[in-house]
């Protein structure tokens, strides 16, 4: 995320400050009994490439 899109994101109240102060989400993990299904839907939700 660019700066202009992150001020832009506080002013809309979409996202807010933490408490304490700036952190990033490295990485984040699911575990599913489908996970070919779980892709394909986050795949879809976020516009990207095939990637399997």
């Amino acid at each position: 995320m660019d700066t202009e899109q992150a001020s832009s994101l506080l002013e809309d109240g979409a996202i807010t400050e933490h408490s304490a102060g700036d952190i990033a989400v490295k990485e984040a993990v699911f575990q599913d009994s489908n996970p070919v299904e779980v892709a394909t839907h986050w795949k879809e939700a976020l516009r990207l490439f095939e990637c399997f």
